[in-house]
């Protein structure tokens, strides 16, 4: 298992490591694109990028250089890796192909705020509502401390415009009126109708002419 169980983030939140492996990642330098294994990768489920610790690769003897174009990390003549900046980070030029080692399984995250974000940040009442009534089966949704946080794109994704100024009532028809004018008018229609269809004497008289 992982000898560590919690990092500390820049802004110096505690977060907890959940597993360590090994992962192959595709990357471009001098010679190309080349696969490299990363080695005791630590797995942060609440980590939102995949970062690289300078530090960590000084210690094992690789090269760091850093300026405003990028960045370059090297061993000896060869370079390994090369990245860019962009937004205040230096993004490197791989991509993880797949995990190779995986110490142990990693846990699985059935907290509401993992569910609140797979159902496109619904409400939180609705989907604990899910575990509540027994809508779901398989697994349990737990409820948790984030559970009471509040999201940025949540807030703008329910924000409303500003409703419609309202308008003076007396330009507004009386719908009273209007259904009681709908009524008369039905009514003058049905028995228009009445009057037109044929009498029984009128239908009579009609059989009698047409017998002679």
């Amino acid at each position: 298992s992982s000898p560590m169980t919690n990092i500390v983030c820049a802004i110096g939140k505690v977060l907890e490591v959940k597993g360590e492996g090994n992962f192959l990642l595709r990357c471009k330098n001098d010679k190309g694109f080349e696969n490299l294994t990363a080695e005791k990768v630590l797995y942060v489920p609440r980590l939102t990028a995949n970062l690289i610790s300078a530090s960590t690769l000084v210690k094992k003897n690789f090269k760091v250089t850093f300026d405003k174009v990028g960045c370059t990390v090297s061993l000896g003549n060869v370079t390994y890796l090369t990245g860019v900046q962009g937004n205040g980070l230096f993004e490197l030029n791989c991509e993880k192909l797949h995990g190779v080692f995986m110490a142990h399984k990693r846990k699985e995250d059935n907290s509401a705020v993992m569910w609140h974000r797979r159902f496109g940040h619904r409400q939180m009442d609705p989907i604990l509502k899910l575990q509540k009534n027994q809508l779901v089966i398989g697994t349990e949704i737990k409820r948790n401390a984030d559970c009471d946080s509040i999201y940025e794109i949540c807030v703008k994704g329910k924000a409303t415009r500003p409703s419609f100024p309202k308008n003076n009532m007396a330009d507004k028809p009386d719908m009273a009126e209007i259904e009681k004018f709908d009524k008369s008018k039905l009514k003058k229609t049905e028995t228009q109708e009445k009057n037109l269809l044929p009498s029984k004497e009128t239908i009579e008289q009609e059989n009698q002419a047409g017998e002679s």
